[in-house]
């Protein structure tokens, strides 16, 4: 018998696996036969943050580790991992465990990379709901031909493919089935075969001149305006993205009077959008695009 004081058994029964309740009397919490230890460091949303801000690795799990039979690199999207540690409670591994290594890969979105999953990762999966894994050509190619098969209904384009995570049986059978693919890369970065060299110029190269930024102003009226926003601003952030635009819907100026507000296609609003030429360009032909699907339909039902 050792010292140590056992958590509550309502504190356990009610816990999900991998998780530990932090309560007063618990001082180790079992999950599916793995010992955690509260005085570990916590993995939280504030810590995720700090990968974005200084470029900082988390290590996450630390459990009984189940194998994947290689080293493997997730992709998973960053607001849904954040929503996740809010709801759980993760801990950091210690030195020398085996556990899944955070960085940040872009933006928005994190990278998981390890040779092992642990009852808390899995968990912590199961709640994000999906994962990408950037695969190579033939290995794309033999999923597309049925060479390889997979458990889980998958989506596959260009060189990714998304796997669902809410049965984690299935998760683990379909890693390790592309690890074991023999076209998967063993460790380290995907390897991108290269380019010969360019010929080296007779001429001296010069630096391109920048194009000049501007700025257009396009006056619609409100429905219009309204429409291209779309729903949470869903079409105006598709603007933005396609054609590297700066795009403002600029507020109107004059109070609206009661006859504006019971018609509002009479009220005139502007559009300011800022870029180059050619951003600029790129962002009034999808605007105009947009306006096409507007006046199709009479109804305007979007």
């Amino acid at each position: 018998m050792t010292n140590k004081r056992r958590a509550p058994l309502e504190d356990i029964s009610n816990a999900i696996i991998g998780q530990v309740l932090e309560t007063k009397d618990a001082r180790i919490g079992r999950g599916n036969g793995e010992d955690f230890s509260v005085d570990r460091p916590q993995v939280t949303a504030a810590a995720l943050d700090g990968l974005f801000l200084d470029g900082r690795q988390l290590r996450i799990g630390g459990g009984q580790a189940r194998s994947i039979g290689g080293w493997v690199r997730l992709r998973v999207a960053r607001w849904s991992l954040r929503k996740a540690l809010n709801t759980g409670h993760v801990l950091a591994a210690e030195r020398g465990q085996a556990a899944l290594i955070a960085r940040a890969h872009d933006s928005q979105t994190v990278e998981l990379s390890g040779r092992s999953l642990d009852c808390t990762t899995l968990s912590l999966l199961r709640v994000v709901g999906q994962v990408a894994v950037t695969v190579t050509p033939a290995l794309l190619t033999q999923l597309r031909c049925r060479q390889l098969k997979l458990r889980s209904a998958i989506r596959a384009w260009q060189d990714t493919v998304l796997l669902p995570t809410h049965d984690s049986e299935a998760l683990l059978a379909d890693l390790r089935i592309i690890v074991s693919s023999g076209v998967y890369p063993a460790s380290g970065p995907m390897l991108i075969h290269s380019c010969p060299p360019l010929p080296t110029p007779v001429a001296p190269l010069h630096a391109a001149l920048a194009l000049p930024t501007i700025t257009q102003e396009l006056e619609l009226n409100k429905p219009q305006v309204s429409f291209l926003i779309g729903e949470n601003g869903s079409r105006i952030e598709y603007i933005k993205v396609a054609s590297s635009a700066i795009v403002k819907v600029l507020p109107i100026k004059n109070k609206l009077q009661n006859s504006e507000l019971k018609n509002p296609s009479c009220v005139r609003q502007s559009l300011a959008i800022t870029g180059d030429l050619c951003a600029v360009a790129r962002a009034l032909t999808s605007i105009q695009a947009f306006l096409d699907l507007y006046h199709a339909n009479a109804k305007h039902k979007f």
